[in-house]
Parts: structure tokens; C-alpha cells; sequence
């Protein structure tokens, strides 16, 4: 397996679908700063530690499966809305 690529958090959404379509996945640095990030974990981390790992194979047996983190924290709300974020998703997921 890869090793997967960094980018910064003020690269375009095109390197980020080219990225993601050759390697499948890569890791966008400073998306978040210090501040937001430590918010983040505050606001998610309880749900983390009391969700229990999957029993089947679908949610798989080491996995937690945390659902409605948009409702749950601010912060994931506000990533789910970042620009960079957005454009890369629609144009990856395009024109499905």
C-alpha cells in the first residue's frame, strides 16, 4: 500500500480529485487550526469512546460506527461546509 500524500489546506480541488483518483485517499494539512481541531475532539470523542466495535460484517468488528456527527458537533458541520472540501467532493462524486 502507498504511502499516502500530503497536501496543504490552500491546494485546488483538481489536485485533490487527480490525488484521490490515482491513490484513493491523501491527508489535507492545517485544514483545521490547533483551536478547531482540539473543539473537534471535545465535541466527537464521547461518541468515540462509548461506541461499541461492529458485529457483522458490514460494520466490521473493528470498527465504530458513529452516526449523525453533523447534528453532534459544530466542527464537523462547519468541515462538512469548507469550500476546498466541498469542491473536490462534487467534482470527484461528478456526475454521480
Amino acid at each position: 500500500m502507498p504511502d499516502l500524500k500530503h497536501l496543504q489546506a490552500d491546494t485546488t480541488p483538481e489536485e485533490i480529485v487527480r490525488i484521490l483518483r490515482e491513490d484513493g485517499g491523501l491527508i489535507i494539512d492545517n485544514v483545521l487550526d490547533a483551536a478547531s481541531l482540539e473543539t473537534l475532539r471535545s465535541e466527537v470523542m464521547p461518541y468515540v469512546d462509548n461506541a461499541k466495535d461492529g458485529q457483522n460484517v458490514f460494520a466490521g468488528f473493528k470498527t465504530r460506527r458513529i452516526g449523525a456527527l453533523m447534528a453532534r458537533s459544530r466542527k464537523c458541520g462547519e468541515l462538512a461546509l469548507n469550500p476546498l472540501m466541498n469542491a473536490a467532493c462534487k467534482d470527484f462524486l461528478s456526475p454521480f
